[in-house]
């Protein structure tokens, strides 16, 4: 659906996994914000049982066929979920939710924001950012990385110049 430059869903799948693993250890603590398997809930067992890491999904607009049984293989699921985390001593407040929002808990108090489900395609909107593996040549972000890069943004949201009248 976004243009990945793939030869096939299996190399497509086998790369994501083999590049998730390389940075995700087997007890890391993982956000995923969503769309965690396209295929249905037969496969998502299967991928699950590929990758490292105790996960915790924050539900996107694929990820309906985890329920029942599925949920057991995530420490949560969420479809929105706020957490506090510290880097180099200072903790932020960090929205974490599938879909990018233009506003969000404490958004004017410097708070961020990290989504997915945009592929890249959005451009920057305050201290938000598009965590997908498509902005990060199909690697996932570490949190420390992700607070580093958005602590150099601006709180504020950008001036946008209509030429019109509404």
């Amino acid at each position: 659906h976004c243009g990945r430059n793939f030869s096939s869903l299996q190399e497509m799948d086998d790369t994501l996994i083999a590049n998730w693993n390389s940075k995700v250890g087997p007890r890391d603590l993982v956000y995923l914000l969503g769309d965690f398997c396209f295929k249905g809930p037969g496969m998502v067992a299967k991928y699950r049982a590929r990758m490292n890491g105790d996960i915790v999904l924050v539900r996107g607009n694929h990820d309906d066929q985890i329920s029942g049984g599925l949920l057991k293989l995530f420490r949560g699921v969420y479809d929105q979920l706020w957490i506090k985390h510290e880097v180099a001593g200072e903790r932020h407040g960090i929205m974490l939710n599938h879909y990018a929002m233009r506003t969000w808990r404490n958004s004017c108090h410097g708070s961020l924001h990290c989504y997915g489900h945009s592929h890249g395609t959005l451009p920057p909107f305050g201290r938000s950012m598009d965590v997908g593996v498509d902005t990060n040549d199909f690697f996932p972000y570490s949190l420390d990385e992700v607070v580093e890069r958005l602590m150099r943004q601006e709180i504020g949201d950008p001036v946008v110049e209509l030429d019109y009248a509404i």
